[in-house]
């Protein structure tokens, strides 16, 4: 985030939401240690990636931890019963699959007992995009999620 949004960060801070100035202000806090102990973890994130995908085409799993949630509000603080310390702790599944470096698409995969939309992530190993798009596409084929929609 801070090599992304720095500059305006410095420049109009005002532009930016809270959650996402919190985030910035923590990589700024980071010291040399702590980014190469990250480095070093998503170097061994990697390797188990590879392990995975030397015996699997894809990896499926939700898109999301919780159902879709008011617009006014930010973020959910908690999960069943689980508290939530910040923002990204509800969006893990696709914050640990950005770190793998891995393609990955999200594809509607029905609607809730309450008719809230549900999504599915598919993932491949790097380099698998064309693969991930067939995948995507099998998933649609076979479901036809993607041609429902909720009623209103």
């Amino acid at each position: 985030f801070v090599g992304s949004w720095g500059g305006l960060y410095e420049a109009h801070p005002d532009k930016i939401k809270e959650s996402v100035r919190w985030n910035i202000r923590m990589g700024l806090e980071l010291t040399g240690a702590e980014v190469a102990s990250a480095e070093a973890a998503r170097t061994r994130l990697h390797g188990e990636i590879d392990r995975f995908f030397a015996g699997h085409d894809v990896l499926v799993l939700t898109s999301c931890q919780v159902l879709p949630f008011d617009a006014d509000i930010e973020y959910p603080t908690q999960i069943n019963g689980v508290r939530l310390e910040n923002y990204l702790d509800w969006m893990r599944a696709l914050c640990l699959i950005s770190a793998t470096g891995c393609p990955a698409i999200s594809v509607p995969a029905g609607f809730s007992e309450s008719g809230l939309p549900v999504g599915l992530q598919i993932v491949a190993k790097p380099g698998a995009d064309v693969e991930l798009l067939r995948a995507a596409h099998a998933f649609e084929a076979a479901t036809g999620h993607h041609e429902r929609h909720p009623e209103l």
